[in-house]
């Protein structure tokens, strides 16, 4: 065929666009495959690495939550009220650790593969030799019981650590976990990973009964402030004056001859305060310029309703905040030379909080 008849030919091929949609999808179609699994395994990527964070949040949570008593459930937070670590743990246990896992395919268990001292990388070599008494290459200590106990939400095939960092106030679990992702081999090549890694901390905050105990200290400690406080101001005034010794054998023949005394003692004047009874007042012998109310008693004094009665007056203006402390003074009688009060007496006005002087 020469090359006339070859143009000849050519020109006679039939002209259309029969066929061009194969032409084009046979062309497009490998392109839009190929975009396509990318894309699905790049979400499963995507997907198998949130489930995976999720997990190391759970278990780094499960840690902290449970990190105040080793023998919490992980799940649901219960123990035995008589099961619970040493007293002084925070001060003789409470070191940094970490703990390397892998999950168990055969049971679907985690357990702990290997303890790695704090300081050391999963693959530095350690000599066993090296640990002081009581860091021994197993999980018999407490930090690492405590992060083992979080390790049953790993799931099957992952490895990775878990660490605890005890940097005296920020205490701070972390976790990281590694698990396979099977990419096809020119995807792997492409996408340079084979392996889905994520890390998630959580913070080991104060305890509850650590917080109860410091606020349960504040409480008393403020207390114990102002009962001193109190204290000084009742005695602050009278004390070396009811010991001095020019005073020995002071007594007297009624209340009123003890009033003018106490007055003149503790610098105080005679007051009257209405109670929250109406038509219910309470007379003070002596009130000082720090609003203690003291009272002046002559003789031997028993208990009976009426000094009930006035015990009752003092409990109130004590607590409406109308005096700031009570005191009762007791002088010898002149006439039998008896003094003080009986011993129930004595029991009730202490335990109602009122200050007992016997003047001897």
């Amino acid at each position: 065929m020469n090359a006339q008849d070859g143009l000849r030919r050519f020109r006679t091929v039939p002209k259309g666009e029969q066929g061009s949609f194969t032409v084009e999808a046979s062309l497009v179609f490998p392109a839009v495959l190929t975009v396509t699994l990318c894309f699905i395994f790049v979400s499963l990527y995507v997907y198998q690495n949130a489930v995976l964070y999720h997990i190391a949040s759970v278990m780094a949570e499960r840690s902290a939550f449970t990190w105040d008593n080793s023998k919490k459930d992980a799940l649901t937070g219960a123990f035995h009220p008589t099961e619970r670590d040493s007293l002084y743990w925070r001060l003789t246990d409470d070191r940094s650790a970490e703990v390397q896992l892998i999950g168990d395919s055969s049971t679907g268990n985690p357990s702990g593969e290997q303890h790695i001292p704090a300081g050391h990388s999963p693959g530095e070599q350690h000599n066993p030799a090296d640990n002081s008494p009581g860091e021994q290459n197993n999980p018999s200590a407490l930090p690492e019981k405590k992060l083992l106990k979080a390790a049953q939400f790993l799931a099957d095939g992952t490895r990775g650590e878990l660490g605890f960092t005890n940097r005296l106030l920020v205490r701070e679990i972390t976790v990281r976990l590694r698990h396979p992702f099977h990419f096809p081999s020119a995807i792997s090549e492409w996408f340079g990973a084979d392996t889905v890694f994520t890390q998630a901390k959580a913070a080991v905050v104060e305890p509850v009964e650590l917080i109860r105990a410091v606020d349960l200290a504040r409480t008393y400690g403020d207390a114990l402030l102002q009962n001193r406080d109190k204290a000084k101001a009742i005695f602050g005034q009278f004390a070396d004056k009811t010991a001095s010794p020019d005073e020995a054998g002071l007594s007297f023949r009624s209340d009123a001859e003890a009033n003018v005394y106490l007055r003149r003692l503790v610098g105080g004047a005679f007051a009257e305060m209405q109670l929250k009874e109406p038509g219910k007042t309470r007379q003070i012998d002596a009130l000082d310029k720090s609003r203690v109310a003291h009272q002046a008693k002559v003789g031997y004094i028993s208990k009976n309703k009426d000094i009930e009665d006035q015990i009752a007056k003092d409990v109130e203006l004590m607590r409406t905040g109308a005096v700031n402390g009570v005191v009762w003074h007791f002088f010898r009688k002149s006439k039998d030379g008896l003094i003080g009060p009986s011993k129930p007496l004595k029991q009730l006005l202490e335990s109602n909080g009122i200050v007992v002087v016997i003047h001897e």
